[in-house]
C-alpha cells in the first residue's frame, strides 16, 4: 500500500488503522497502527519497541517513527524487504463526527498511555495501545482480529476508560 491509496481529503477528518505481519518467524502475527489525517495534516500513530538495524531500542508510542504506510521489515536482521501494509479499519467525518473526536484522541492523548515505557510480546504492546484507543470509543464497536496479539492485555482490562 502506498500513501496515495489512503486518500486523504483535506477536508475530512480520516483515521485509518492499518496492519502488517511482524517479522519472521513470528509473521502470523501482526503489528498495527493508527494514520490520522486532521483536514490535510496526516500522521502515523503507533507504539512499540523498535530497533536493531535501524538503531539503538526504544520503547514508546511514537509519532511518524516510519513513513504512514510502512509495513513491517520482513526479516527482524534487516530493513528491506517490508511485509505490505493493509486498511483493517477506516472512520471519516466532519469536524464534532465520531472520527474528529477520535482524531484528536489520538493526537493528544497518546503520551497518556499507560503502558508507554513496557514492551512484551504478549502485552502490552502495539496492540494492547491500539485496544486502549479503541476502548475510549466503544460505540465504534470495532473488535481487533484474532492476530492481533496483545489485545487482551490483563492490565488493559483493569483500566477504566476515560470519556471522550
Amino acid at each position: 500500500m502506498k500513501r496515495q491509496d489512503l486518500n486523504a481529503d483535506p477536508t475530512q477528518h480520516q483515521v485509518w488503522l492499518l496492519y502488517s505481519a511482524v517479522p519472521f518467524p513470528f509473521n502470523f502475527a501482526m503489528h498495527g497502527w493508527f494514520v490520522v489525517n486532521q483536514k490535510g495534516t496526516v500522521n502515523r500513530w503507533e507504539f512499540g519497541q523498535f530497533g536493531g538495524p535501524c538503531g539503538p531500542k526504544k520503547i514508546g508510542v511514537f509519532k511518524n517513527l516510519f513513513p504512514l504506510t510502512a509495513g513491517m521489515n520482513k526479516y527482524g536482521w534487516k530493513l528491506e524487504p517490508r511485509s505490505p501494509s493493509k486498511v483493517l479499519f477506516k472512520i471519516e467525518g466532519e469536524t464534532g463526527s465520531m472520527a474528529h473526536q477520535l482524531a484528536i484522541f489520538i493526537s493528544q492523548e497518546s503520551t497518556a498511555y499507560p503502558f508507554k515505557n513496557t514492551y512484551h510480546y504478549l502485552g502490552p504492546n502495539s496492540h494492547t495501545y491500539l485496544q486502549w484507543v479503541l476502548n475510549h470509543f466503544e460505540e465504534l464497536q470495532y473488535a481487533l482480529p484474532w492476530r492481533a496479539v496483545g489485545k487482551n492485555y490483563k492490565g488493559l482490562q483493569e483500566l477504566t476508560p476515560k470519556t471522550h
